[in-house]
C-alpha cells in the first residue's frame, strides 16, 4: 500500500470498521449466552473477499483469495480450529 496521509486515514477507517463488527458478534454470543442458545445455534459470519486496497480485492492475489470465515458451534467445531479448504458460499 501507498505510505499516504490518505491511506493511514483509510486504513483506519477499516480498522475501526472492524472493531465495530467485533463487538456486534460479541453482543450476539452474549444474547446467546442470555437466552441459554449458546450451546444449540450454529454461527456463521464471513466476509467478502480482500480489503479495499490495490491488490487486496478484486483480483487473484493472495491477499484477494484469503478471506475470513468463523463457525461457532459449541460441543461440534473443535475452537480454533484452522482449515486451507476451499469455500465457496
Amino acid at each position: 500500500m501507498a505510505d499516504t496521509p490518505l491511506t493511514h486515514q483509510q486504513f483506519a477507517a477499516y480498522l475501526a470498521e472492524i472493531t465495530y463488527m467485533d463487538s456486534q458478534v460479541g453482543d450476539l454470543h452474549a444474547m446467546l449466552a442470555q437466552t441459554s442458545h449458546e450451546n444449540d445455534i450454529l454461527v456463521l459470519f464471513t466476509s467478502e473477499q480482500g480489503v479495499q486496497f490495490s491488490g487486496c480485492k478484486w483480483t487473484n492475489w493472495d491477499n484477494c483469495l484469503h478471506t475470513s470465515l468463523f463457525a461457532r458451534w459449541l460441543g461440534r467445531v473443535d475452537p480454533g480450529k484452522r482449515t486451507n479448504a476451499i469455500l465457496h458460499l
